[in-house]
């Protein structure tokens, strides 16, 4: 009994070993990520693309969420594409989370 768990725990893994790094995520900004918003032009700007933005001084720091329900929308295409990181495999993601690799950004938000 012990030997077929083994080898049904082992086959188990090395399936999902497989599938885990043929299946592929691509991870996005989270809700939470920080963003600056220009209210006289209605624009966000990531942390990032801050210092190339041409914003006036009328900022506040607010999260992805926050930026999105006042309608705002992205300052330049430097703000668009770092909101998308890389493509990654499950396995990849499963890392992230437990701790083990490091995403763009981290379970507050904060860019990496």
């Amino acid at each position: 009994m012990n030997k077929q768990i083994s080898i049904l725990l082992s086959v188990f893994i090395i399936l999902f070993a497989l599938i885990g790094s043929l299946v592929k995520t691509t991870e996005v900004a989270p809700a939470n990520a920080r963003m600056i918003v220009d209210h006289s032009h209605n624009v966000y700007v990531s942390p990032p693309c801050f210092n190339e933005a041409d914003v006036s001084n009328f900022l506040e720091e607010v999260t992805m969420k926050d930026a999105l329900d006042m309608g705002y929308r992205p300052d330049s295409s430097c703000t668009e594409e770092s909101l998308i990181g890389e493509s990654r495999s499950l396995i990849s993601l499963l890392f992230e989370t437990v701790g083990l690799r490091k995403g763009k950004w981290d379970r507050d938000g904060e860019w990496q």
